[in-house]
């Protein structure tokens, strides 16, 4: 894919905005005009334990919208592809993909239970994965 930007030059008006993002940085969270992880990782902490719960979910919000597009967009695994074809043989009615909170399952049925494909990995099943392969980013298991 080509860079649609390559041989134009940035406005008078967007590089004074980009200026003023740069002098707006924490500059403790770079090192040698590079970012240092471990400062930025502690900004962030930061930052996102001073602002409001409302604007905590805003931001959850967009940020589930956007993996739930991208999910559809890869949501056609073989597992799931096979899940979908036993429950259409079955006659159960189902939603695949469907957004429950902040959690996206792969099927929704109409009973209100979930089925998630591969679920044991995704979702670090403790009896089959050592407790240091738990992912803590989502702090929950299902099961």
């Amino acid at each position: 894919m080509a860079n649609s930007f390559y041989g134009k030059q940035h406005s008078h008006e967007t590089r004074q905005r980009m200026r003023l993002a740069q002098a707006a940085r924490d500059k403790a969270t770079y090192k040698g005009g590079c970012r240092d992880p471990a400062k930025a990782s502690e900004a962030r902490k930061k930052w996102w334990s001073n602002i409001s719960e409302e604007r905590k979910y805003e931001l959850l919000k967009k940020f589930i919208e956007v993996g739930q597009r991208a999910s559809k967009r890869s949501s056609k695994t073989e597992p799931e592809t096979w899940v979908a074809r036993v429950l259409d043989q079955m006659g159960v009615e189902y939603e695949q993909n469907k957004q429950i909170g902040r959690y996206n399952v792969d099927f929704l049925l109409e009973t209100g239970k979930a089925i998630e494909c591969f679920g044991d990995f995704w979702h670090c099943n403790p009896r089959l994965f050592r407790p240091e392969y738990y992912n803590e980013s989502l702090n929950t298991r299902f099961g």
